[in-house]
């Protein structure tokens, strides 16, 4: 494959081990030529010295302690070495543990969804929710998102737990006419062939119309495959399925993607929302952001809304949708559906804030 052990005897120090390593890191850097093209190899190296992984240094031991080091260089950036440490162990053990967890969680009714309303600003009223997905764990009580959802995408689950997610937002928003779901996509997701298929089935199997429903990408998506996935998303987006550009402006926000990628909304990130009151340059950056939205036709949301000051200011400033806490917190489906219940005048911003 492409890993390889070395043994160093003789070490010292643990800087003997680290002298190597940059020599072995500097030994690749180069450039060498394959059939007349130019190649570059990287090099990532985990260290373990004897006698630092605990009492027991079998082989095996070693070596897998080796790795756990090798993967903390990668996940710091590659072409680049890290020194084995005894937490590391600790970490993967509860990382394993909860990956067990959620495959059991799409089983056990653990996993439910919350919705956070988005509000058309001229008018006040709700358009549409987002959809977020919780975990009460049974021992652990609520695990956020961002500490599951890389697990589930580092192994095999982000496919069974995004067509769960899907389905279950599809199927209750069909409940509540008028309203647009958005659902937050993982890059995994995206790349997968049958990412396509499954919004296909999905929209059939619950019979939520294609253009209520709004597909959430960050621009790492593009970044890391965007050829790949620009057919899938052209193809739903073929369908009326909406495609929203999250966090936007907090990437390279390439404008070559606004033109190639079929986006309707762009989503302002929330750190240029929270830096509207006192600096110039959020406020730049977010006006250029609306004028960008309006040239190309697309909306525009602002998310992360905390105080009267900041809504005010996107409203003069010509935002088209809203959504924050100041606003609405995320809450049950249950409680969108008795909001709708009592009618639209109900979903006026005032009442949200009280």
């Amino acid at each position: 494959g492409d890993e390889f052990a070395i043994i160093l005897h003789g070490v010292a120090v643990p800087a003997d081990a680290a002298v190597l390593a940059q020599r072995v890191i500097a030994a690749v850097a180069p450039a060498f030529h394959v059939g007349g093209d130019e190649v570059h190899v990287g090099v990532s190296i985990g260290i373990v010295l004897f006698g630092a992984a605990a009492a027991h240094d079998e082989p095996a031991r070693l070596l897998r302690c080796g790795d756990l080091a090798l993967y903390r260089a990668k996940a710091e950036g590659r072409n680049r070495f890290h020194f084995f440490e005894s937490d590391m162990e600790v970490r993967l053990r509860a990382r394993k543990s909860l990956e067990r967890d959620l495959r059991l969680a799409l089983g056990r009714d653990e996993l439910y969804l919350q919705y956070q309303p988005q509000f058309d600003i001229k008018s006040g009223i709700m358009c549409g929710v987002e959809a977020l997905i919780r975990w009460r764990h049974p021992v652990h009580g609520e695990i956020a998102p961002s500490a599951f959802i890389t697990i589930a995408e580092e192994s095999s689950l982000i496919m069974p737990l995004g067509d769960w997610v899907l389905n279950r937002a599809c199927a209750q928003a069909k409940l509540w006419p008028d309203l647009t779901i958005a659902v937050n996509l993982s890059p995994v997701q995206v790349r997968h062939k049958q990412f396509p298929h499954m919004v296909e089935r999905i929209l059939a199997k619950t019979g939520l119309p294609a253009v209520r429903l709004e597909l959430e990408i960050t621009e790492g998506v593009l970044l890391r495959d965007g050829g790949a996935t620009l057919p899938s998303l052209r193809r739903l987006a073929g369908h009326g399925v909406k495609i929203a550009m999250d966090d936007f402006g907090t990437g390279y926000s390439s404008l070559a993607y606004l033109l190639r990628f079929p986006f309707t909304k762009l989503k302002i990130d929330r750190c240029f929302i929270t830096g509207l009151e006192g600096d110039s340059s959020s406020a730049a950056i977010v006006q250029a952001i609306l004028a960008l939205g309006r040239g190309l036709n697309m909306r525009v949301t602002a998310e992360g809304i905390e105080t009267e000051r900041q809504f005010d200011l996107l409203s003069r400033a010509g935002c088209d949708e809203a959504q924050g806490y100041w606003l609405a917190k995320p809450m049950s489906a249950l409680s969108i559906s008795k909001i709708l219940a009592c009618g639209p005048m109900r979903t006026q911003l005032g009442v949200w804030r009280a």
